[in-house]
């Protein structure tokens, strides 16, 4: 019981600390720019947006949930749309409350076994939907590269920044294919000084070892794209639709808070700079890149509409991509406490999972 209560208190302060820092460097934003004129703008905020940015967010978890219930249906064990639903809910809450958002896969691994789906299966679900949503994000990031270069780089303190974390994140994947083609050149790249001898510093690991770790991890990957290709190619390309709209959607969210807040910004030229800017959130070591996040989404936009639109602007976006996960995934883990569950729903529903699962 001592160890369940002290788990409980470093989640809850896993949370705690998510919350705060986010809020604290929100406020700091908005007391830097002008509460007053902040809070006049929000109030002057244009509903419909609003609700529009609202129903994108929602829009992100369904996407999720379909490309789980997607999945999960291609190993012959599908799961109905409410429990995908509350795997992808907890897939961010949790991704929210952790250092470099990195919890996130870890626990619906966990939570789909759960729900009645083997490890190896919960595992593939969990590693197709991170390879195609890695693919699409490093598509736009490239696509911001190509159009708008010279727009990023202009950003004030972080353009430079961001053109070099679009850059590495392109590396990065580029890296990953060339692993996963395999053969003299890949191994002999990824061998290359270059390549091992930064990751193994920084991961203080010998070079040998950091080469062999990264290679089985991928050839688990190429292994799970092959087989999920073989079993079905719909069910693949439903997922990397499923995946594109997803991360279009979440690239596409900053527009919409900017137009509630009376913005005119270009759609296209909006969803580049914040493909842009994703890519260095993966670099930030708060809970779920807290306190970098605001900071960077101020820059981004007040170098686009004047810093008051910003910061009323970075308030509305923030609550629904990352504070409503929060709230979304606090709601369900305190309904499955209130009922004395520990595997995610009641004993009806558990059976009826068993039953559906086989």
């Amino acid at each position: 019981m001592r160890d369940r209560d002290k788990k409980g208190a470093r989640f809850s302060g896993r949370v705690f600390v998510a919350v705060i820092t986010g809020i604290s460097a929100t406020i700091l934003i908005t007391s830097l720019v002008g509460n007053r004129e902040v809070f006049s703008t929000l109030k002057s905020s244009h509903p419909l947006w609003i609700l529009i940015t609202f129903l994108v967010a929602l829009l992100v978890i369904f996407l999720d949930s379909l490309r789980i219930s997607l999945l999960s249906s291609s190993v012959g064990k599908r799961l109905d749309l409410w429990r995908s639903m509350k795997a992808s809910i907890y897939g961010f809450y949790i991704s929210a409350i952790t250092p470099f958002s990195s919890g996130g896969q870890p626990f619906q691994i966990y939570y789909l076994s759960k729900m009645g789906l083997k490890v190896e299966e919960a595992s593939m679900i969990v590693s197709v939907k991170f390879i195609t949503s890695f693919t699409i994000t490093v598509i736009w990031g490239l696509f911001a590269l190509m159009s708008c270069k010279r727009d990023i780089s202009s950003v004030p303190y972080i353009g430079n920044l961001m053109v070099f974390g679009v850059s590495l994140t392109i590396a990065f994947y580029v890296f990953f294919l060339l692993l996963a083609a395999g053969g003299r050149f890949g191994k002999w790249f990824l061998k290359s000084p270059l390549i091992v001898v930064p990751i193994a510093f920084f991961l203080k690991k010998d070079r040998e070892e950091v080469f062999e770790v990264v290679e089985s991890r991928v050839e688990e990957y190429r292994k799970v794209l092959s087989k999920l290709w073989k079993r079905s190619r719909w069910y693949f390309l439903a997922n990397s639709a499923l995946s594109f709209l997803m991360i279009t959607s979440i690239f596409s969210s900053p527009y919409f808070s900017m137009k509630a807040v009376g913005a005119d910004v270009d759609f296209l030229r909006s969803l580049s700079l914040t493909a842009a800017m994703s890519m260095i959130f993966y670099f930030v070591p708060t809970p779920g890149a807290s306190g970098g996040v605001e900071g960077v989404f101020y820059l981004v936009y007040s170098y686009l509409v004047p810093p008051t639109l910003a910061a009323s602007g970075l308030i509305i976006w923030r609550f629904f991509t990352y504070h409503m996960s929060i709230i979304l995934g606090a709601a369900l883990s305190a309904g499955y406490v209130v009922r004395g569950d520990r595997d995610g729903g009641s004993q009806r529903d558990r059976l009826e999972d068993r039953r559906r699962l086989g």
